[in-house]
């Protein structure tokens, strides 16, 4: 029936659009040809609908599942693998601990740790992650580089011993360490507990821009702070044979204070980046906000769900990973547990920040 109704629909309107194209063949035989060309033109839109359809829902999953965090593995750092959340926590407190030192230095949770502090109830690490993600502006992280290494320096030049801090560790607090700066990683660095390095910190260098790396037409009145990407962490071998070092902790050339920067630091290498989604809008980011996370201070987004949604889609607040839907499950929502002591910093004021 649906057939026939498009048949003769097509039988009526086909002389038309045909005769419209400058062809001169009988009403009949029109009739015929653009019955075939406007099937041909339905059964493209429909594929094109579908291909469509499974291209953004394939890039939401995409998202969804942190893709653009898993390039480590290539990056020639460490990947992800398991460890227990006891760890995490015990890098995030000496981290904490440290910075609360430093108060001047801006730092904030980011990606999947961002997404447990704002979700999760209580606040906390989500249940099937396994890493810490944290953001910093490239002038913060290069002083918080220089801070760490500074009684390193001085004991060794007691000894009279100088020379490149890049294959030094820096201590952060009692289980945690800095790695080695010529190790890791193509988009900052790496901070990880001394029995397991599995678990570990990611702080990610942050660039004030125009635009995101790689979005070309991205279009805002204001400026955003993004990741940018060298190439991956520690040695790279070229084809020609040659072996470079891609740290980003070691790439300071590349780093620059441009007009309208208000002195932070632009990045002037190569503009590129695996974490193309990892950005926030200088409303989005500043001023940082504060939280509690397992007795802890921790720093946020001024609008954290802003960039958490354009990281892992809107319903990330009760979907995981697979699209799975846990608005019922109250097991699901309950962070990682662990063994936390008493608070190690105080809550600052906001203005300190």
């Amino acid at each position: 029936m649906l057939c026939r109704y498009l048949a003769a629909l097509f039988l009526l309107v086909a002389p038309v659009v045909c005769l419209q194209n400058g062809r001169s063949e009988s009403k009949a035989a029109l009739s015929v040809e653009c019955l075939a060309d406007g099937q041909r033109m339905q059964l493209r839109e429909m594929e094109n609908s579908t291909e469509r359809r499974e291209r953004e829902t394939s890039e939401r999953l995409s998202s969804r599942k942190g893709a653009i965090l898993n390039g480590l593995g290539e990056q020639g750092a460490v990947a992800h693998c398991p460890n227990p959340a006891q760890k995490r926590y015990e890098v995030l407190r000496d981290f904490v601990g440290y910075m609360a030192k430093h108060p001047e230095l801006r730092w904030s949770l980011s990606a999947g740790s961002l997404l447990g502090a704002m979700r999760q109830k209580p606040p906390g690490f989500i249940q099937v992650d396994n890493d810490i993600d944290v953001i910093m502006p490239a002038k913060d992280l290069f002083q918080l580089h220089d801070i760490l290494f500074a009684p390193v320096n001085a004991e060794l030049s007691t000894l009279g011993i100088t020379g490149n801090d890049s294959q030094l560790e820096a201590d952060v607090g009692q289980a945690t360490k800095a790695v080695r700066t010529d190790v890791c990683c193509g988009f900052g660095w790496r901070f990880v507990h001394r029995q397991d390095e599995c678990a570990y910190m990611d702080i990610m260098a942050l660039s004030l821009q125009k635009r995101p790396f790689g979005m070309t037409h991205y279009r805002s009145h204001e400026q955003l702070w993004a990741v940018p990407q060298q190439h991956g962490g520690g040695q790279r071998k070229h084809r020609s044979g040659d072996t470079t070092l891609d740290a980003m902790m070691m790439k300071r050339e590349h780093w620059q204070t441009k007009e309208g920067s208000g002195q932070e630091l632009v990045w002037t290498g190569e503009q590129k980046s695996l974490f193309q989604r990892i950005f926030l809008t200088t409303s989005e980011f500043l001023p940082l906000k504060q939280m509690q996370m397992y007795g802890l201070t921790v720093n946020r987004p001024h609008h954290p769900w802003r960039y958490l949604t354009r990281l892992y889609g809107a319903d990330c607040d009760t979907h995981d990973a697979d699209d799975r839907d846990h608005s019922d499950d109250p097991k699901w929502i309950l962070p990682a547990k662990i063994n936390f002591t008493e608070s190690v910093t105080p809550l600052m004021r906001r203005d300190q920040i």
